[in-house]
């Protein structure tokens, strides 16, 4: 029998959890509610979801009633940057611009001035001001509850869906990829760092992870795709927004092992500098082993292969096609080589982000003593990003574009 053309389509979707509905929007201007058990449930985070399919949009609204709008991709293209700024924000920054629009009074001037243009930047869509697994981590630690509210919030609606992927995954792609390329294998590109791609903000949560049957209702990958969106910012709600604080688990006997060799290294008073470079470099080759044994097992190259990577990228710093794994190694060997160095539980986490973030962003604003590390780097490998130290210094240094006006014509 054939299709008719004239039957009202499904065009939309509204899920609710108080009260717990969820509802069919028609193309004729009429709706129906649809048995439960189909869907995901709500997040206490979130009250309501809006889906439209055609164009798509989705729009979340929080248990406080704040609306998010996140910007969506495409499955064929999940990081449609479209030559926009990418600008990467340290927690401090992030904190700022959720002051500026919660706490203004705590806010100095200068920063308050430029803090109104980001925001109001991201909000346009003329920059693009990714999420992270580590924001996401920092912000859970707030014990304050309104606090950790609003800055998880400020997150998800400044960020507008955009994420860091993974640094964890970041490095073993590039691992991967050039051990593969040394063995003459081939070689696939690696996925956007910078992305809109669902799941991308942490390596091990499930792509595949729905738990909701779509079969019979929809149909076609663009929904199915849509939904995984969906499923994602739930979940990614619940994460930055939740009502309980989670405590940060200190990174095991890292900090201290770190500790005890920057300690070593003040002491050996008998080595030159390059005798001392060298020494942190073999150390930070030690902290990154077990992650390229399992690159190497899952590139299916040789130890004899991994060696030579080693004497050709690793010793000669070269850097062109792992911009991340080698951004970390020299900030690892740089803060090394500081003896006053004391080292603490979240320099793990701050070096892992800024490293992936410098390799891939245009910008970096960090604070204080990352920013000056990053910058030493910076200068030795000649990297394009740009580092600052403040929203005001961001601001200045901003393409004129970004803050014109867009064209009537």
């Amino acid at each position: 029998m054939a299709e008719d053309s004239t039957a009202a389509k499904i065009v939309g979707l509204l899920i609710g959890r108080d009260p717990e509905v969820t509802r069919v929007i028609l193309s004729d201007g009429s709706s129906r509610d649809m048995p439960g058990g189909k869907w995901p449930d709500l997040d206490s985070s979130l009250d309501l979801v809006l889906v439209a399919f055609e164009p798509a949009m989705i729009v979340f609204r929080s248990r406080e009633t704040d609306w998010i709008y996140p910007e969506l991709p495409r499955p064929n293209n999940l990081a449609p940057v479209l030559e926009r700024p990418l600008v990467y924000l340290d927690q401090n920054h992030w904190s700022t611009l959720s002051k500026a629009t919660y706490d203004r009074d705590r806010v100095p001037a200068r920063e308050m001035a430029a803090a109104d243009k980001v925001i109001a930047l991201a909000k346009a869509g003329r920059i693009i001001l990714p999420m992270s697994s580590g924001h996401l981590s920092e912000t859970g630690a707030w014990g304050d509850d309104e606090s950790r509210y609003r800055l998880g919030l400020t997150i998800l609606q400044l960020s507008r869906g955009w994420q860091l992927r993974d640094p964890h995954s970041v490095r073993r792609q590039e691992f991967v990829r050039d051990l593969r390329s040394v063995a003459n294998l081939e070689i696939g590109s690696l996925p956007e760092v910078i992305t809109l791609e669902p799941w991308a903000i942490q390596e091990r949560l499930d792509a595949n992870s729905s738990s909701f049957a779509l079969e019979g209702v929809f149909s076609g990958a663009d929904t199915l795709f849509l939904f995984e969106i969906l499923l994602a910012g739930n979940v990614y709600a619940s994460m930055f927004l939740n009502t309980d604080s989670l405590p940060r688990d200190p990174p095991g006997g890292w900090t201290a092992a770190q500790q005890k060799f920057t300690d070593w290294l003040a002491g050996e008073n008998a080595r030159s500098a390059r005798e001392k470079r060298a020494s942190a470099e073999v150390f930070a080759l030690n902290d990154i082993a077990k992650e390229l044994a399992e690159a190497a097992v899952e590139a299916g190259v040789t130890p004899a292969l991994v060696s030579d990577w080693m004497l050709d990228k690793w010793w000669n710093n070269k850097i062109e096609t792992m911009p991340a794994t080698m951004i970390f190694r020299n900030l690892l060997v740089d803060k090394h080589l500081e003896p006053a160095t004391r080292w603490e539980d979240n320099d793990l986490t701050d070096l892992w982000f800024l490293a992936a973030a410098a390799g891939y962003s245009d910008y970096v604003v960090g604070e204080k003593r990352t920013t000056g590390l990053l910058r030493q780097v910076k200068q030795r490998l000649s990297l394009p990003v740009t580092v600052v130290r403040s929203l005001a210094d961001l601001v200045d240094i901003l393409p004129a574009e970004v803050f014109a006006e867009p064209s009537e014509e």
